[in-house]
């Protein structure tokens, strides 16, 4: 009974993915694979060309161009540094109603689902892995002025099995660090990771990042970043 339940909620799923139009500029070249994440503002898709190649498609409300716009520049500006951190930027543009950001897709596990998997049950692996982190987020303080990502978590680093390379993959909350500004104007971090500048005390900097950082690597340690953590 079971068994039959959950193949009549597969098929009402991919039925569901077929019936989304894609937009008309990519009608010809890609197909939705998948719906990665939905929510009253944004969703993102998993995409396929005619020749299997995966890309991610991000689909912002209009009065949301801000974010998404913010997030492709600043992957245009790393995309052809060495080592790039981010995926690459393939298409970006926008209608009346939205605003699109067509990327590379990243194949690999978040940082989330290793710990769930077992993988940080040993110290070395959590070392290695924060060396990673330290890595990625050095190339967004190195620009000039320096990026400032502001959601730092593990649901944002993808690593790469086939480079063995740690992806950050979304960087809508990212910002140009601005010289002289009091505050930021709004709060996107998460909570369970967010400096408290971030809630409008201060303007987030590059310390911002390293206590996120110092959150994701508590949640490696140990699944959690309250105070309970132990």
């Amino acid at each position: 009974m079971i068994e039959k339940e959950i193949e009549e909620f597969n098929r009402s799923y991919e039925n569901s993915v077929k019936s989304i139009k894609l937009p008309k500029r990519l009608q010809k070249d890609y197909k939705i694979v998948d719906c990665l994440k939905e929510s009253d503002i944004k969703h993102v898709y998993l995409l396929e060309a005619a020749d299997g190649t995966l890309s991610v498609l991000k689909a912002y409300k209009a009065e949301y161009t801000s974010l998404l716009e913010n997030e492709y520049h600043i992957m245009e500006q790393l995309k052809n540094k060495r080592n790039c951190p981010v995926p690459k930027t393939i298409d970006y543009w926008t209608d009346e109603n939205y605003v699109f950001f067509l990327r590379e897709y990243i194949d690999g596990n978040s940082l989330l689902s290793m710990y769930e998997g077992g993988y940080f049950e040993s110290d070395k692996a959590v070392i290695q892995m924060s060396i990673e982190l330290c890595s990625v987020i050095a190339k967004l303080h190195g620009e000039n002025p320096p990026i400032i990502h502001r959601d730092i978590k593990p649901e944002n680093f993808i690593w790469n099995k086939k480079d063995e390379r740690l992806y950050l993959i979304d960087c809508d909350s990212a910002r140009f660090y601005k010289e002289g500004q009091e505050r930021d104007t709004l709060f996107l971090g998460t909570p369970t990771h967010a400096a408290p500048e971030a809630y409008g005390y201060a303007q987030c900097d590059v310390r911002s990042d390293v206590y996120g950082l110092g959150k994701t690597i508590l949640y490696m340690c140990c699944g959690r970043t309250d105070d309970k953590a132990v």
